[in-house]
């Protein structure tokens, strides 16, 4: 176990088309699942929803500094350093001496942490890959493949991207920053979701804090409200992951 830090209902398709003209630091070369169609981001009108209520903080632990950049009034909510299985819904990897491991076979299989995330909530986790991957880390709400339902993640292949669905449409965009992610290297992640459907997904090198790439997005206010399943799925190559952090916030800045 190192120091605390950082689904399979992916489509069979691949992405093969960019959603998007903006540069990152490096291409990437992987071939992802596509999507049939495109439309427009969301501009539904906001709903009513109750309050969800958030657990209460662990005081003792701090939360990493680089994600203090990004969020306001951070607590750590609870750690899991990855030593009890049962935690998790592993469908398929396996957790052995605190390091929890996903093995892709060309068929994105994955697991499910149990439990739901809330608006003004996220999760931080640390992870590393090995060469050429095809991994994804994403928040789901809803039956896959229906109209209701809603994704936001990050794709990890040779350069980040994310993962972000509305139904039975696919939008991405890679991640923008200062550095490449490399193969067989530690990093961290932190995903959060904020208020009336804001999203925010940063990937930092623990090593060297001032190395980040992220992304920002308001979605829209029909994805407001909702419960989420944090999920982790891979097609090829192997994913480990360690120290899972739950954090609770105000703002996303």
């Amino acid at each position: 176990m190192r120091p605390a830090y950082a689904f399979f209902l992916t489509a069979a398709a691949a992405i093969t088309g960019a959603c998007q003209t903006a540069t990152p630091v490096a291409t990437a070369s992987a071939t992802l699942p596509v999507a049939t169609s495109t439309v427009p981001l969301p501009t539904a009108t906001a709903t009513s929803t109750p309050s969800p209520t958030v657990p209460p903080a662990t005081p003792t632990i701090a939360p990493p500094q680089p994600v203090l950049k990004y969020l306001t009034g951070v607590q750590v909510i609870s750690l899991d350093t990855m030593d009890d299985p049962g935690k998790w819904e592993l469908y398929a990897g396996t957790i052995a001496d605190g390091v929890l491991e996903v093995r892709g076979n060309n068929d994105w299989n994955g697991l499910i942490r149990k439990g739901s995330t809330l608006e003004g909530t996220g999760v931080i986790t640390s992870f590393k890959y090995t060469p050429n991957p095809e991994f994804e880390i994403f928040f789901d709400h809803g039956d896959w493949d229906t109209d209701p339902y809603r994704r936001f993640g990050v794709y990890v292949l040779s350069y980040p991207r994310t993962n972000l669905w509305q139904g039975r449409n696919l939008w991405w965009k890679t991640l923008q920053g200062n550095f490449q992610p490399k193969p067989d290297t530690w990093y961290s992640i932190l995903m959060a979701i904020g208020k009336d459907g804001e999203f925010l997904a940063i990937i930092w090198d623990p090593s060297d804090p001032s190395k980040t790439i992220a992304y920002h997005e308001e979605v829209g206010r029909d994805w407001a409200g909702l419960t989420w399943t944090f999920k982790i799925g891979a097609n090829v190559g192997t994913a480990q992951f360690d120290d899972f952090m739950r954090i609770s916030f105000d703002d996303i800045k």
